[in-house]
């Protein structure tokens, strides 16, 4: 439940949102990296004015806005934990799926007062290896001594920093984010640049994202995606 020193922060209704069971490939048990992870989203309600046997915070009460969260019951929040885990895409990385909820559960509690909460369990395959999001959908089109690229970065997180895009003359894409040339970007997160003052030839591009992992705030290029590249650009 929630530690003593945090009771103070809460809001109701709130979220406890953790890691639970792990099972190491459950289906055949031959593939010690591949992992089925169990997701466990808690949901509380706190007491409200006039509700003496807890009916409030299962189905709500008292509500003054109906735009906004307070007096809800846990049967009206669930549909937003299953709207919301249904707005993650590929692009973020997450493929998981709802597996079932857990019965009702009430506390008393010295500082929150009656707690009603309740279980949601979802189940996702997921990897030992650490994996990066590279950036995907780069279009390089050669002209007259420039070249327009765009690109879609990677899906949000909380690591990612920036994208790097390199540039080799020939038809060998960059291999690293300090291969080749480096082309400036408007910000960390651009998705677009007209590489221009080329001399007529041919170009390659490569395409990084950059992950701070050891920051609140990533600002180093701790760890590296893999490249998307763009061979033999012409520059006329």
């Amino acid at each position: 439940m929630i530690p003593d020193k945090a009771k103070a922060m809460i809001r109701f209704p709130a979220a406890l949102v953790y890691p639970s069971d792990a099972q190491i490939d459950p289906e055949h048990n031959e593939e010690p990296d591949l992992v089925q992870q169990v997701l466990t989203i808690r949901i509380l309600s706190g007491a409200l004015p006039g509700d003496t046997l807890g009916q409030k915070s299962l189905i709500g009460g008292n509500i003054p806005d109906r735009t906004r969260s307070e007096g809800r019951g846990l049967l009206e929040l669930e549909p937003e934990i299953h709207a919301a885990i249904g707005r993650l895409l590929p692009n973020n990385g997450v493929f998981i799926s709802f597996q079932g909820a857990s019965v009702v559960g009430a506390i008393s509690d010295d500082t929150l007062g009656y707690v009603s909460y309740r279980d949601y369990n979802f189940k996702g395959w997921v990897t030992r290896d650490l994996f990066f999001p590279p950036p995907v959908n780069l279009v390089a089109t050669g002209g007259s001594g420039q070249v327009t690229l765009t690109w879609t970065v990677p899906g949000s997180r909380y690591d990612l920093y920036r994208v790097v895009l390199r540039r080799t003359s020939g038809s060998a894409a960059p291999t690293s984010i300090t291969d080749g040339t480096g082309v400036t970007l408007s910000s960390n997160l651009a998705t677009s640049v007209t590489n221009s003052g080329l001399v007529a030839g041919t170009y390659s591009y490569a395409l990084f994202a950059t992950y701070d992992q050891d920051s609140a705030t990533p600002d180093s290029d701790d760890q590296v995606s893999s490249a998307v590249t763009r061979t033999g650009v012409s520059v006329t």
